[in-house]
């Protein structure tokens, strides 16, 4: 069990999960910080989620949904334990800019929680949130000398996005957001996020495994442990938050980059492989 706390600042919405078995639609809280808190609650790591509404376009979430309402009641007490609950960790609400436009996250925001950066044990954030917002994050992560975890998310991904880069521990996207950024390949993101100065940068390729790449090494890519039998895919929703929680996870153990790729790898295929993944 980990003594500190990780800090995790991104907005919330609602994922509708579509299960074809059973012809059933469940609403849950979603949204990547919110994954990628779960994933780690799995992991036995504390955490911490720094969060507002948002309306997830891709999820099918819209600011008329009862989110709307559970944020603006958030006030209250019960509410605020009934939250903790569904989010698997402790939540501190942001209501200083409510609002349902994509990096809508700002500065104000965050303010709040910057000078007790140095209780947590890293921080996790992602491209939903503000450019200013961020830059703030990066400034305190850095003086307080804490790991800072940057997951591209929301679309399309902000302008000039490799300068969100600069500082990061680690560097997670997909291929679809990696191609969006502008790179020719998965390998090509790598080397470019490294070269804009993150430590480390991930590519998860769905079925194939990833490519990865951290200082001073060339990016290759490591596909998913082969099994005598192909999973039973439920969901694939989060499966990505869910590898890069896992990488985390490792890193805060200080495994090796071998090893955290493959715990990032079991917590996604543990991920796919729920009723209700994300």
């Amino acid at each position: 069990m980990h003594a500190s706390p990780v800090l995790l600042v991104g907005p919330t919405g609602l994922d509708y999960i579509i299960d074809l078995r059973t012809r059933s639609v469940t609403a849950r809280l979603g949204g990547t910080c919110r994954n990628v808190a779960s994933t780690l609650h799995d992991f036995e790591v504390p955490t911490l989620l720094m969060t507002q509404p948002y309306g997830d376009a891709a999820g099918g979430a819209d600011p008329g949904s009862p989110l709307e309402e559970l944020f603006l009641l958030s006030s209250s007490p019960l509410c605020g334990r009934f939250l903790a609950g569904l989010l698997e960790g402790d939540v501190v609400l942001a209501a200083a800019d409510y609002d349902f436009a994509p990096r809508a996250f700002s500065a104000e925001s965050v303010g709040a929680i910057l000078p007790s950066v140095a209780s947590f044990s890293a921080v996790i954030s992602c491209t939903d949130i503000s450019w200013d917002a961020w830059c703030l994050l990066r400034r305190a992560a850095s003086h307080a000398s804490r790991s800072l975890y940057l997951l591209m998310a929301g679309w399309p991904p902000p302008p000039s996005f490799f300068e969100w880069c600069h500082g990061a521990s680690c560097v997670f996207a997909n291929e679809s957001e990696s191609a969006a950024a502008g790179a020719a390949s998965p390998e090509e993101f790598c080397a470019k996020a490294l070269e804009c100065g993150a430590f480390r940068a991930v590519v998860t390729l769905a079925s194939r495994g990833v490519c990865h790449a951290y200082q001073g090494q060339t990016p290759r890519r490591v596909s998913r442990q082969s099994a005598d039998e192909e999973p039973h895919v439920r969901c694939t929703v989060g499966a990505g938050d869910a590898f890069a929680a896992g990488v985390v996870a490792g890193m805060l153990k200080s495994l090796d980059p071998e090893e955290t790729i493959a715990l990032g790898l079991a917590a996604a295929l543990r991920c796919i492989q729920r009723p209700l993944a994300g």
